[in-house]
């Protein structure tokens, strides 16, 4: 499948209905889809530099936490890469 039809799911499917759950269940933790691009760019995959290729490298992703729901990534039940 297409990476953006992945995505689509992700956003519009799912963490809607994680949203809708959490809004019935007031005990429940929230969830995180994360883009299907995130590991890729965690791990910079497109590194031009071979040696640097398929480094975890946190500086690409850091600020990718910014939208997860309450801006703390662990108060969320799951995380979904």
């Amino acid at each position: 499948l297409n990476d953006e039809i992945i995505n689509y799911f992700l956003k519009n499917c799912l963490a809607k209905r994680d949203e809708k759950l959490c809004a019935k269940q007031s005990g429940r933790k929230r969830s995180h889809f994360f883009n299907s691009f995130f590991v890729q760019t965690m791990f910079d995959e497109k590194n031009s530099n071979y040696d640097l290729r398929g480094r975890y490298n946190y500086k690409n992703v850091r600020r990718w936490s910014k939208k997860v729901p309450g801006k703390d990534v662990f108060n969320l039940k799951y995380i979904f890469c």
